[in-house]
């Protein structure tokens, strides 16, 4: 049954509701069995110090680090980290020791006499940056030439419970008794300060007296502190009623109060007032606490790691059941509700959630209507709507609400003299309700209260109603919008879509687009809303706020630690943001989204080259010296969580990477030779912070270098020149020889010597080695080196050839390949060539040096004058047993068209004639008894020249 209710509920606290500051923890892992007693965070190279009952620890790369202990430290508990003028930080034991504390281990500086220590040693530093102890005595430690000298300053402080120096340089010293005006420090809780300096003075809650002492150790009075005029601008007497609750200084106008067993909370005076906030952190022991000089604070606890709070405005409460929505109520009020079905109200600076009442899960809504009659009663316009099956509702005015029931629009009335639906709610019953629309279910609904009209999604379409319940027009047809979620303001209406971002009509005319090509992060829109000039919408990938006036997002400030893909709903209020995840919830105030941060310091604690750490000062290493890792750290707490570190290494590539959140090692292996610059930057909401920059060298090896490529090449030259120099003369002297034994073997040697010279006249090695030159100076080095070795293969073959009568086909098509390989450099890639032979024909022996020259007239008068595709095959085929045929077949100009160029141009090359050729094949068909014959035969297609084919046959 439909019905609706009023809620005005009694105020009731519920312990799993408690309110906190947006925070997150640290080192949950690390000091999991570990109790902090210090902290301390060094704004100068943004490093924090911990000091527990298992040492002290510093955190750097996502970790906390155990710093070395002293060798002499009698203790591995310590306390009170403190930082003097000159930056040094400190900390001491409860065995009278205090250190110097240094990220590579602790140096002890004091050592206190045994016989004066007290249970409740503790130190301070004074105004001069001096260590100040406290036991039975008091002593000063100043520090010369790195040695710490002491100084006695008061000889008798047995029940001393706290000391403080005062702006003028005078001591407090404060004592306590046991109630029977016995001194006594039985009461004494380690760590804790009984003095807070409060606008410049000192505000202390002491039931027992109080002494002033100058630097000479000498005790002022034994009176009342009050009787001293010397003393009364620097000290309030004032009674806090802490009782055993530790309290620290925070800043000049704060401390926090740390309770005796679990949570905090947090004094501050303004203008003589005081103020206390209420319990934070209920479950945790709170026992160190540090206030940057950026208002971050951090927490220390026992096992539970420590708390950082980036800010402390960004005040929120925690549940430990899971939400569903939340709603503004008023500019200092709103409600949440989750998914038992339970909904709370809350005020921004109340201490505590009020429940309201309990709705039936999935099913009820609520509705907060501005036009209901005001009530003296907290929630006294807040609309329970029973049995919503839908996703939303409106105010229609007028004591109207219209929302989405299971089967449409109902329009409900809470104030029916006032109603604009005053007579069909009277035809339909009598408690004030009219169904708009009944066809369908429909996702999202607005109203523009002015002209009277309704706007609501149905399967992810608009429609336009009047108050009568008529369709007047779909809105946007056509676009297929998929809409999640209506927002009507200031004559416009906003649509958030499922995968197209947000539509703004005006007049039902589509005005804009909001989406991924202009800037919003996602077009995966869940919900919008508007006040003012600023558009709020949550999409897929968090929150985004666009100033529609100036047309730019706000920048969130710190405010973007909160908005991100764990937020599941929004709500603004008149000056404040209200932002819901699962099980917290925060009231930004709007003005904070305005601030600009930006990113911190990066830090590079060290680098690595091939596993070895290397100072920053080196920028020059071999080849071998190429694998590097680079180890960095950002440490702003404010930002950390949401800051990528990102890099990029110019040389090798120019675009920016981003370092995964958990790790800390920028790593490359194997870099080649060559100039680099590394650079690292922090970037936080979009805006990057480059930090660090680091230029250096990689050599290349000697073989890589441009002189050793020179040497190869002249190298080369000279070897191959000489080789043939010392073959040329040593063949010369045996033809001499030869001739003078048998004239018809000085024939075969001279038509050897010229096939030689065939094969390797200067023509083809100038060519050949001005062709590996360009390689060379064009840095192909694979290439150049390549065709070195063709050239030397070549050369060794020829003159290996040139002592041999026979060849066997298959070291000819080896030589042949080689020889074309080289020759293929003078030409384009429109060159092509096919060497091939039938099967079996491997072993079968031909003359040596006889078929070269062939291709080389082939290449030389045929291929050399013509445009174009350039071909020549070689071939080896079987004709009958013991008689082979060789086929040269290029597709050149042919030897008529060559000869009448080469005649206009005046060119004459000295080819290898036909003479020569047929003079060996007789010498040899005469001496061995065989058969070698050739043809040439020019080819033509349709009268025209296409190349030229040689045929030679070897007969045994």
């Amino acid at each position: 049954m439909l019905m609706f209710l009023f809620c005005i509920a009694a105020r009731t606290s519920f312990a799993q509701i408690s309110s906190v500051p947006f925070y997150y923890r640290i080192g949950v892992n690390e000091f999991s069995n570990v109790n902090v007693y210090s902290l301390f965070y060094d704004n100068q190279d943004e490093t924090l110090y911990a000091a527990t009952n298992s040492g002290v620890y510093f955190y750097a790369q996502s970790k906390f680090t155990l710093i070395k202990s002293d060798t002499n430290s009698r203790s591995i508990s310590y306390f009170a980290l403190k930082q003097d003028k000159a930056g040094t930080i400190y900390c001491n034991n409860l065995q009278g020791q205090v250190f110097e504390v240094q990220k590579d281990g602790l140096k002890l500086c004091v050592e206190f006499p045994r016989e004066s220590l007290l249970s409740n040693f503790k130190y301070f530093i004074d105004n001069q940056s001096n260590l100040v102890c406290l036991g039975s005595k008091l002593i000063e430690y100043q520090k010369e030439n790195k040695v710490f000298k002491p100084h006695v300053l008061m000889e008798k402080t047995d029940f001393v419970s706290d000391i403080k120096q005062t702006k003028s340089g005078k001591y407090l010293i404060g004592y306590r008794t046991a109630g029977n005006g016995v001194k006594s420090d039985f009461n004494y809780v380690i760590g804790k300060e009984n003095f807070i300096e409060i606008e410049g003075r000192i505000l202390f809650e002491m039931s027992n007296e109080i002494f002033g002492i100058n630097f000479s150790g000498t005790q002022m009075n034994d009176a009342k502190l009050s009787q001293y005029e010397s003393l009364k601008d620097e000290v309030i007497i004032a009674d806090l009623n802490y009782g055993t609750d530790n309290y620290q200084q925070l800043t000049d106008s704060s401390f926090i109060i740390m309770a005796k067993q679990k949570g905090m909370s947090i004094g501050t005076f303004s203008e003589g007032e005081y103020n206390q906030t209420h319990e934070l952190f209920a479950n945790d022991f709170i026992s160190a606490a540090h206030q940057c000089e950026n208002g971050m604070l951090l927490l220390g606890t026992f096992n539970e790691g420590v708390i950082v709070i980036p800010k402390m405005s960004y005040l929120g409460y925690e549940s430990t059941t899971l939400h569903s929505s939340i709603k503004a109520y008023d500019h200092d009020t709103y409600v949440v509700a989750n998914r038992s079905g339970s909904v709370y109200g809350y005020s921004i600076d109340a201490r505590e959630a009020e429940f309201i009442f309990q709705s039936r899960v999935n099913q009820d809504g609520l509705m907060i209507s501005a036009s209901l009659p005001d009530s003296k009663k907290p929630w006294g316009k807040l609309v329970k709507l029973k049995d919503r099956s839908g996703q939303g509702a409106t105010d229609l005015g007028n004591g109207d609400i219209a929302f989405l029931a299971w089967n449409g629009i109902l329009v409900r009335s809470l104030n029916k003299t006032k109603s604009h639906f005053q007579e069909p709610m009277q035809n339909v019953n009598t408690r004030g309700d009219f169904m708009l629309s009944s066809r369908g279910r429909y996702n999202a609904i607005a109203a523009d209260t002015i002209n009277h009209l309704i706007y609501a999604s149905k399967l992810g379409e608009v429609y336009k109603y009047n108050y009568e319940g008529e369709e007047i027009e779909q809105i946007g047809q056509g676009l297929n919008m998929k809409v999640s979620s209506l927002h009507y303001s200031n004559n416009l209406l906003y649509c958030g879509t499922q995968k197209k971002g947000v539509f703004v009509f005006q007049d039902d005319s589509l005005v804009e687009v909001f989406d991924e090509q202009s800037g919003w992060n996602t077009n995966q829109i869940k919900k919008v809303e508007r006040l003012g000039d600023l558009l709020y919408v949550l999409s897929r990938n968090g929150v985004q706020v666009y100033d529609l006036e100036k047309n730019k997002f706000l920048p969130l400030g710190l405010a973007t630690n909160i908005m991100d893909r764990k937020v599941i709903d929004i709500s603004v209020s008149k000056n404040r943001l209200l932002v819901l995840r699962r099980k917290d919830h925060f009231s930004i105030p709007v003005a904070d989204l305005t601030e600009v941060v930006t990113p911190s310091n990066i830090y590079v604690d060290s680098f690595l080259v091939n596993g070895e750490r290397i100072e920053f000062s080196e920028s020059n290493f071999s080849f071998e010296e190429n694998s590097m890792s680079f180890f960095v750290d950002y440490r702003d707490f404010r930002t950390k969580q949401k800051t990528s570190i990102v890099y990029k290494l110019e040389g090798f590539y120019d675009n920016w990477q981003i370092l995964d959140p958990n790790e800390h090692e920028i790593k490359f292996q194997s870099l080649p030779p060559g100039k680099f610059k590394l650079k690292v930057g922090a970037q936080f909401n979009n805006i990057l912070n480059e930090q660090f920059a680091y230029s250096f060298e990689i050599s290349p090896p000697f073989w890589q270098r441009w002189w050793f490529y020179f040497l190869i090449v002249f190298g080369t030259i000279v070897l191959i020149g000489g080789l043939a120099l010392l073959r040329l003369k040593s063949l010369k002297t045996k033809a001499r020889r030869q001739l003078e034994l048998e004239s018809s073997k000085s024939k075969v040697l001279d038509a050897q010597l010229k096939a030689i010279r065939a094969q390797m006249n200067p023509h083809f090695v100038f060519n050949a080695i001005n062709s590996i030159q360009d390689l060379v100076l064009n840095q192909e080095t694979l290439k150049s080196y390549d065709c070195l070795e063709s050239f030397s293969r070549l050369v060794r073959i020829t003159l290996d050839h040139s002592e041999r009568e026979f060849v066997k086909i298959y070291e000819e098509k080896e030589f042949l390949k080689l020889y074309l390989d080289l020759e293929s450099l003078r030409f384009s890639e429109d060159f092509e060539y096919d060497l091939d032979s039938d099967k079996g024909l491997n072993e079968f022996e031909i003359p040596s040096m006889v078929i070269q020259p062939f291709i080389e007239n082939a290449i030389k008068h045929g291929l050399l004058h013509k445009f174009g595709e350039k071909k020549l095959s070689v071939s080896f085929s079987k004709l009958d047993e013991g008689t082979v045929q060789c086929i040269i077949e290029d597709n050149g100009v042919g030897r008529k068209r060559s000869q009448e160029i080469n005649e206009r141009k005046k060119m004459y090359h000295k080819s290898f004639s036909t003479h020569a050729i047929d003079s060996r094949l007789k010498l040899i068909s005469d001496q061995i008894g065989g058969k070698f014959t050739y043809e040439i035969i020019d080819l033509y297609q349709e009268n025209k020249a296409v190349g030229t084919r040689v045929e030679i046959i070897f007969s045994d």
